[in-house]
């Protein structure tokens, strides 16, 4: 598992072994305004999502019954048509998710006032996390995510990383492993940093073997891909097996296929998968 999670309160949506994706994990753009060494899209650069192409894919998740969609990139902030996005999103009746660093902290605070964004989630580093607090605490309708990478300044921070999220009130504290698609040559395995993060979290956050941003159930497999919960899509409107591994395969183009292609495809793609990271070096083993 790469991803796991630490969460204050109760999600909304419990789902195990789905029939269908229930979450669209959508890159809008590839721009960004951080140079984080654990970064996994910078080698995967495509033109920003054009909102005509966007209300395309949204359309199409909706008849696809998708309960919730993450907007990221790149940073996300920066696509000129983010609000409309996050507005049009919230008008069809779906979750919304934002995954940022941080930095452009009037907008976030516009959508945030504005209730666009059911939750968001910031990446936090040990050089930029006091930064990205200083937006949090200001953060009033929408809950509030970090997810700790797991590069060696941040491991050997992580006490101080864990402290802090849990005074300013977070309500999810994700530790997520690097995969070997970023600069991870100073990661560890999630199993090691799980188990030191473990005894670092405050009693009021329980385990969840979690994925963003509302499922919150136990999926039972090692690969979010495999399980048949998440469409990645980038910027092309390619539907990806991965957004963490460079140079994905292409499962489909959620702007070029119908609905019913996009879901045949998916599935069989997915039920044929062995259950396992792809974003590791492919003989290598997984949690």
């Amino acid at each position: 598992m790469c991803l796991i999670a630490y969460e204050r309160g109760q999600t909304n949506i419990k789902y195990a072994n789905p029939d269908n994706p229930l979450w669209a994990y959508i890159n809008i753009t590839d721009q960004c305004n951080k140079f984080c060494g654990f970064c996994f899209n910078k080698n995967n650069f495509k033109p920003d999502l054009a909102l005509s192409k966007f209300i395309i894919i949204l359309d199409k998740l909706k008849n696809m019954k998708i309960k919730q969609v993450t907007l990221s990139g790149g940073e996300p902030t920066l696509h000129p048509d983010i609000k409309e996005m996050l507005t049009l999103t919230k008008e069809l009746g779906m979750r919304t998710h934002l995954a940022t660093n941080g930095l452009e902290d009037d907008l976030i605070l516009y959508l945030d006032k504005f209730k666009l964004i059911d939750q968001i989630q910031f990446n936090w580093g040990i050089d930029s996390y006091k930064e990205q607090l200083l937006v949090i605490n200001r953060i009033k309708n929408s809950r509030v995510a970090v997810t700790i990478p797991g590069a060696k300044d941040n491991v050997d921070n992580l006490q101080e990383l864990i402290i802090n999220a849990s005074k300013a009130n977070i309500d999810k504290i994700r530790i997520w492993e690097l995969c070997g698609a970023g600069e991870a040559k100073n990661s560890i395995s999630i199993q090691e940093y799980d188990s030191i993060a473990s005894k670092l979290i405050p009693r009021e956050y329980s385990f969840k073997q979690s994925y963003d941003p509302e499922i919150s159930a136990d999926l039972f497999i090692p690969c979010i891909i495999a399980s048949g919960v998440v469409l990645y899509i980038n910027s092309a409107g390619e539907i990806l097996r991965c957004m963490a591994e460079i140079n994905s395969p292409v499962i489909a183009n959620i702007l070029k296929d119908p609905v019913k292609t996009i879901l045949e495809k998916y599935k069989k793609y997915v039920a044929a998968l062995p259950k396992r990271c792809f974003a590791r070096n492919e003989g290598s083993s997984t949690s």
